[in-house]
């Protein structure tokens, strides 16, 4: 409540609010991030990016990581280089693959036309949405 409260008052200001959501928690599932996923959809979130949790050693999620079993070896630099394009453990209830086919599955939401309309309706009209708005559709159907 107290998040929605808050992009709420900036969008009343006109400030489009940036979310980052971390993909690939230890926690993560099918179930958790459908509710990320319609959380997107019913707030039309449009300015968001996903990226895949990148455990750093020495902080309590590596540890809580490596304790679950989720981080079999030690991280090296390579790791965390490709961080970016490849999730660098599964969770509990996902494979580093399924949780890549969420991350596209999140961001292919900001390509739905009624998501861009959907976005319209909670934060008004502006000139400048026509030509994202046609671009989203572009990117929805050639995606």
């Amino acid at each position: 409540d107290t998040i929605i409260k808050a992009m709420r008052n900036m969008q009343k200001v006109d400030i489009n609010p940036i979310s980052s959501l971390i993909v690939g928690l230890p926690w993560d599932s099918n179930e958790t991030l459908e509710k990320t996923e319609n959380f997107i959809k019913k707030y039309s979130i449009t300015l968001f990016a996903t990226n895949y949790l990148v455990p750093v050693r020495g902080t309590k999620i590596y540890e809580d990581a490596k304790a679950l079993g989720l981080i079999q070896k030690d991280l090296t630099v390579h790791d965390y280089v490709n961080a970016p394009d490849y999730p660098v453990i599964p969770s509990l209830y996902l494979t580093k693959e399924e949780i890549i086919e969420w991350g596209k599955r999140l961001q292919k939401i900001r390509f739905n036309p009624m998501y861009m309309l959907n976005y319209i309706r909670h934060n008004g009209f502006k000139p400048r949405y026509i030509k994202s708005f046609f671009g989203r559709l572009k990117n929805y159907y050639n995606a």
